[in-house]
């Protein structure tokens, strides 16, 4: 027990509450029980999960679901408005971390913010030609079927994409998943004006 306590006191984090020692990753004062506030930790370490690119999924499920429930608004009905304000924003990062981790996208990218070479980041990636190629048939398409082969192609495209993606990342290419990425994006943003010139092409109802 008092390994423990000094290792809390070492980290210099107190509880709100009684002040006394505890670790960053605590989410309740382990002498008071008071909830606190939501701390500084990257998307694993909240939900609980190894910091690994392939997720498991279950787990992670699992994990949010107990996480949240322990920061459900009606456990907080009687306390004060601060640990009533904790307990959301708990309940925020917590979405936040979970929305992140469960897509293959989104996890892509933040993984490849917290651990990509820094030469990289924030380096613009010129078009591939397959997104070029795509644009420029969105340009001359007039017929409604024409964007619904267009979209079903685009979006074969993100699918090899993301597979395309995680062996970057697995591998630590962090130049080619930065390209990857790029071309994802660049798909992404093609489907939206794919969507939006089909929608123009589609008459009213009533009319």
């Amino acid at each position: 027990m008092e390994v423990i306590e000094l290792a809390f006191a070492q980290e210099g984090v107190r509880c709100w509450m009684c002040h006394d020692g505890l670790s960053t990753r605590a989410r309740f004062c382990n002498h008071c029980g008071c909830i606190q506030p939501a701390r500084e930790l990257d998307h694993f370490q909240r939900l609980g999960v190894p910091s690994q690119l392939d997720v498991d999924l279950q787990m992670l499920e699992r994990h949010f679901t107990s996480l949240q429930r322990s920061f459900a608004p009606e456990r907080f009905v009687i306390r004060s408005h601060a640990e009533k304000t904790y307990a959301a924003k708990h309940r925020e990062a917590l979405l936040e971390a979970y929305e992140t981790l469960r897509d293959p996208m989104r996890r892509s990218r933040y993984w490849l913010q917290i651990h990509e070479d820094k030469e990289f980041s924030g380096v613009d990636q010129p078009l591939p030609p397959v997104v070029l190629e795509l644009q420029a048939v969105l340009e001359a398409a007039r017929e409604a079927t024409q964007l619904d082969r267009l979209a079903q192609r685009a979006g074969q495209e993100i699918e090899h994409g993301i597979m395309r993606l995680l062996n970057s990342l697995r591998e630590q290419d962090w130049q080619r998943a930065n390209e990857t990425l790029s071309a994802l994006d660049g798909l992404e943003d093609l489907i939206t004006e794919v969507r939006e010139k089909r929608q123009a092409l589609t008459p009213h109802a009533g009319k």
